[in-house]
């Protein structure tokens, strides 16, 4: 919720050109749903979703090019993973 308020904020359009995003990565599945549920239950009302990446250490350390593979979920907006730097829009 906190970082909602910031990047609503008008300090926030100063800093930054876009979101920062924030990387979240898990010990093993059940501590990535957990964390993507109450990202979700955070973003009920909120006017726009955190720019979030999701993943866990096991997905990091066996994938092929580590964190530009696709290891990344994005909670919310589909259940397949994508890849570093698309999973940003970035590509």
């Amino acid at each position: 919720m906190a970082y909602h308020r910031y990047l609503a904020s008008t300090l926030a359009v100063r800093e930054f050109d876009g979101a920062p995003s924030v990387v979240v990565v898990t010990a093993g599945p059940g501590a990535e749903d957990r964390v993507a549920d109450a990202v979700m239950a955070a973003e009920v009302g909120q006017p726009r979703r955190l720019p979030l990446l999701l993943t866990t250490m096991g997905l990091l350390t066996t994938a092929e090019h580590g964190p530009f593979d696709c290891v990344w979920r994005i909670p919310g907006v589909h259940n397949g993973r994508r890849a570093w730097p698309d999973a940003l829009g970035i590509i």
